[in-house]
């Protein structure tokens, strides 16, 4: 089986907590650079999803685009931090030349998830990190990683996507 070499899309500073990091848990109210009305989090406001199942929820949602070729829509459904970071277009071609030639999925199975407050970079607000072992048609076996954020309707959106 192909063993792929690291590939980080989007944002390449991402250096997710070590294992033994305990997730840190984001508390509502707490100071972020980026604004949220609502932190999903914070169930005293009728909220009775769980953020981790709502997070996965969304990424497998956006995932089946991945899966289907529907590069246009994912990027369409993705959080404005990753439409203010590359376009449509850019997304397409990206998606085209790295995600379209492993072919299709044949397995995936999650992992891993935690949460944290702010990503290495210094970008804060109320983040998933999901991991999936993903085995795709052409002998290729990689982790997808999918960090999501939540939007002013405290919506999950997926605003970085790598694979390594």
């Amino acid at each position: 089986m192909k063993r792929l070499l690291p590939f980080f899309f989007l944002l390449p500073s991402l250096a997710l907590p070590a294992p033994e990091t305990p997730p840190l848990t984001p508390t509502f109210g707490q100071e972020t650079s980026v604004p949220h009305p609502v932190s999903p989090f914070d169930t005293a406001r009728g909220s009775t999803k769980d953020p981790f199942v709502a997070a996965q929820d969304e990424a497998a949602h956006w995932l089946a685009l991945l899966d289907q070729q529907q590069y246009g829509p994912s990027w369409l459904d993705s959080g404005s931090f990753l439409k203010d970071v590359v376009t449509q277009n850019q997304w397409i071609g990206a998606m085209q030349a790295t995600r379209k030639p492993f072919g299709n999925v044949l397995s995936r199975s999650l992992t891993k998830n935690s949460s944290i407050t702010q990503l290495p970079n210094g970008t804060k607000g109320n983040f998933i990190v999901i991991h999936y072992r993903t085995l795709f048609s052409r002998n290729v076996q990689a982790e997808e990683v999918i960090v999501l954020m939540t939007n002013q309707m405290g919506q999950w959106r997926v605003v970085s996507y790598l694979t390594k």
